[in-house]
């Protein structure tokens, strides 16, 4: 495999630099990283909000999970919210007490973005997401191999 698309795929860089550049957010607001994790996959992902989905996406332990989900609740920084047609479903939403939080990160997010996406076009954009669902479904077909 080419080095840098391995290194691109592994990701550590990318993830050392969103640490480095959330780490002054996440003490400013007394969080945890998995509790950042947490508003930031709510945030970007509004829809995808019950514990399966923020399990899935953040790969973590489910008890874990829980455990922080209760925290966020108890603290009043989170709600959750029974599912109206399937009360198995439990959605949770960032409380107004944390939209300040929320546009931090989101303004955040767009700074890194616009710095890690400099001088590439929206049609290289393309290109690599095309790629790179590619590979992600090529990965899910080996996985599913395996088992």
């Amino acid at each position: 495999m080419k080095k840098n698309v391995e290194r691109m795929l592994l990701g550590h860089e990318l993830k050392n630099m969103i640490n480095s550049r959330m780490n002054s957010i996440r003490q400013k607001y007394g969080l945890k990283k998995i509790e950042l994790d947490v508003f930031l996959f709510l945030t970007d992902n509004p829809n995808l909000n019950t514990g399966r989905d923020i399990q899935q996406f953040l790969n973590i332990n489910k008890g874990y999970l829980s455990q922080v989900l209760d925290t966020l609740c108890n603290e009043g920084k989170i709600i959750a919210e029974t599912d109206k047609n399937d009360r198995r479903f439990i959605h949770y939403c960032p409380t107004e007490v944390m939209y300040p939080l929320i546009e931090e990160l989101t303004a955040a997010k767009e700074e890194m973005d616009s710095q890690l996406f400099s001088g590439i076009t929206n049609e290289e954009i393309a290109i690599m997401e095309r790629v790179s669902e590619k590979i992600d479904m090529n990965i899910h077909r080996i996985l599913k191999k395996q088992k």
